[in-house]
């Protein structure tokens, strides 16, 4: 599990998408008004860091950053759960790819527009009979007022039990 709270774990921002446009550790609220999640972090503390794409200046429209786990092994079944929140008028999109040994690259979940500013949880279904990398993608929206976070990022052998689910945390 990777919540943030002491570095990146084995996350990595991909540079050669956008350089300037990159998944940041934080905590508390975003700098730009009306964007961002709410205070409190979906592990329950509020002094918690999060990761999250700031889609202020300079950051244009469509720019897209990626953020890249490290080679998993070949598995079966997995569940594979995160927290999220996408605020603000004018937020873009978010992806999640597996992309396999072979440099396949699938789509297995794909939110876009506010979703409000209440953390988000989502389950996905994971299997690859090669090693695989879990690719998040935050694209920005036509405008700054539009930040998209993650948190509390984990895997666990077998079935989600609802996959493809979202639930917000009040």
């Amino acid at each position: 599990m990777c919540n943030f709270d002491k570095d990146m774990c084995f996350w990595e921002n991909d540079w050669s998408s956008t350089p300037t446009f990159h998944w940041r550790r934080h905590r508390g609220h975003t700098p730009s008004r009306n964007t961002g999640p709410d205070t409190f972090k979906s592990s329950y503390s509020p002094t918690g860091y999060y990761i999250y794409l700031e889609t202020s200046w300079p950051a244009r429209r469509a720019y897209t950053a990626t953020l890249i786990s490290k080679w998993l092994p070949p598995s079966e079944l997995k569940c594979l759960t995160f927290w999220y929140s996408m605020y603000g008028h004018s937020v873009g999109a978010m992806r999640v790819y597996i992309r396999d040994d072979f440099e396949i690259k699938k789509l297995l979940w794909l939110r876009s527009g506010q979703q409000g500013m209440k953390w988000r949880k989502a389950d996905i279904n994971i299997s690859s009979s090669s090693r695989y990398r879990i690719i998040f993608e935050g694209v920005r929206g036509n405008g700054y007022t539009g930040d998209i976070a993650l948190d509390d990022i984990s895997f666990t052998n077998g079935k989600c039990n609802d996959p493809g689910s979202t639930t917000a945390r009040a």
